[in-house]
């Protein structure tokens, strides 16, 4: 056993609180070295942290037989030390068409949130080292970022744990020879078209010639970083709360808000930025606020002059203010109703829809085709009427609402899924639920809740088509 590698993974979770007696912890195992180091590592201190130890894999359909095979070796490397095994078949291309994001975006979202469903409340243990941090940090930096993303990995954020955050790779590649520990390597890891593969194959060795130590150094830098960060987002907190008449309001919507202009400008030029970036991201719900929009802001003040933002709004300046009213439409009142399907076939009016409930004795190819089928005029989900009870209710969302989505492999909260989309707060009012047994099995925009979908061994269907009353 290497007692010094291990030893200075127990000292990072010492170091960082990231484990207490007890915890059940989930090991995101891909079978490459640094995962494999780290179910090794926490396996050896398994016992003295009393952890319920498992491993959680994802195949995320990029590779083919190579992403296949990785499987399989996590698979057994974890059988080996009798740690249960948990596994997830997703289609990331598919997953990142259909949200229109990066692969690389998908391929993560996909991981944390199946990591998420694992963990069941407990902690998720991921092999970032002391390299990946370092390039982070050179990706963030090569993207104009400001001190937040110069602060790189965190060890610990909420439940995710990173036990080998202060290792280098070369110091788990040693650890992996001497235990013996077989991995496997990713071949897209070569490859060059991926931006921190770019960073990692190119120009990280350029760095190490000038300084043999970077990463350590870039570990420490990103320390800094984090520290002064915190330091600057309570200062900032505090100048916007002098700057306004009031205490600023955590939901900005529907008020209206203001600073005083004059208090902005005694402020030191880097202060003042971040109390302005502050204030947007408070209109807009903490949403993705631009720093040229910020900028343009801090122009105003100087000049008077008003600055149209975003989804409407305008900051204006007058007696001595400046000033955004953050007006919105009443939300839509919720919905719900019972409805005995033993009756036949319903068609119910909510909402400024027309929901169509009926049932039928087998599928046609038409229905097939159309199952789970969601646009901005029709919702039209197939269900198998034969694990629905004979009474379900249709109403709108409430607070603690989840789904299971079936290509997801996970289960979610509607309200985190539906921060992922973005929706409003009018639309999340307006979308219609399917309820049976107390059990959410439908949801409009998103559809059929895996285990009560219909396919083609159901003998009794229920079909809902939702369509938008003209």
């Amino acid at each position: 056993m290497n007692i010094d590698f291990v030893e200075k993974v127990r000292r990072t979770i010492e170091k960082h609180h990231m484990l207490e007696k007890g915890d059940r912890v989930v090991v995101g195992l891909s079978g490459g070295a640094d995962s494999s180091a780290l179910l090794e590592a926490l396996y050896l201190l398994k016992e003295q942290y009393s952890l319920s130890l498992f491993a959680a894999h994802i195949n995320h359909g990029i590779r083919g037989e190579e992403g296949d095979n990785d499987e399989a070796f996590a698979e057994s490397l974890a059988r080996q030390r009798s740690i249960p095994f948990f596994c997830l078949k997703a289609d990331a291309p598919a997953y990142a068409k259909e949200h229109r994001m990066g692969l690389e975006e998908a391929g993560r979202r996909i991981r944390y949130d199946y990591f998420e469903s694992c963990a069941k409340g407990g902690k998720i243990a991921t092999a970032h080292t002391l390299s990946d941090n370092a390039e982070t940090v050179l990706l963030h930096l090569s993207r104009g970022a400001g001190t937040k993303g110069l602060c790189g990995i965190p060890p610990v954020r909420e439940n995710i744990i990173r036990p080998l955050i202060e290792c280098s790779r070369d110091e788990v590649e040693a650890f992996c020879k001497k235990q013996g520990l077989d991995f496997v390597t990713d071949s897209t890891n070569l490859c060059d078209d991926y931006s921190r593969n770019f960073i990692r194959n190119n120009i990280i060795p350029l760095f190490k010639k000038l300084n043999p130590g970077f990463e350590r150094a870039v570990s420490r830098s990103a320390a800094i970083a984090a520290g002064e960060q915190g330091f600057i987002e309570r200062a900032a907190q505090k100048a916007l709360s002098d700057c306004a008449e009031k205490p600023f309001p955590q939901d900005a919507q529907n008020t209206t808000v203001s600073l005083d202009t004059a208090k902005l400008l005694s402020l030191d030029e880097g202060l003042r930025m971040r109390v302005l970036k502050l204030f947007l991201e408070g209109l807009f719900k903490k949403s993705t606020v631009d720093y040229s929009l910020v900028s343009r802001l801090n122009d105003s003040l100087d000049t008077g002059k008003a600055v149209n933002l975003r989804d409407g709004k305008k900051a204006v300046f007058k007696d001595g203010r400046l000033t955004v009213a953050c007006q919105k439409d009443p939300l839509p009142q919720p919905f719900y109703k019972k409805i005995d399907l033993s009756k036949g076939d319903a068609v119910i009016f909510a909402k400024g829809k027309r929901v169509e409930i009926r049932t039928g004795e087998k599928f046609e190819k038409a229905e097939i085709n159309g199952c789970q089928k969601i646009n901005s005029l029709l919702s039209y989900n197939v269900l198998d009427r034969d694990k629905i009870s004979n009474t379900v209710i249709l109403r709108t969302r409430l607070s603690g609402d989840k789904i299971t989505l079936k290509k997801r492999g996970c289960t979610k909260t509607l309200k985190k899924l539906w921060n992922e989309k973005k929706f409003t707060e009018k639309q999340r009012q307006s979308f219609l639920i399917l309820e049976s047994d107390s059990t959410l099995v439908l949801s409009e925009p998103d559809g059929v809740n895996a285990g009560y979908e219909a396919d083609k061994n159901t003998k009794n269907i229920l079909s809902v088509k939702i369509f938008a009353e003209e």
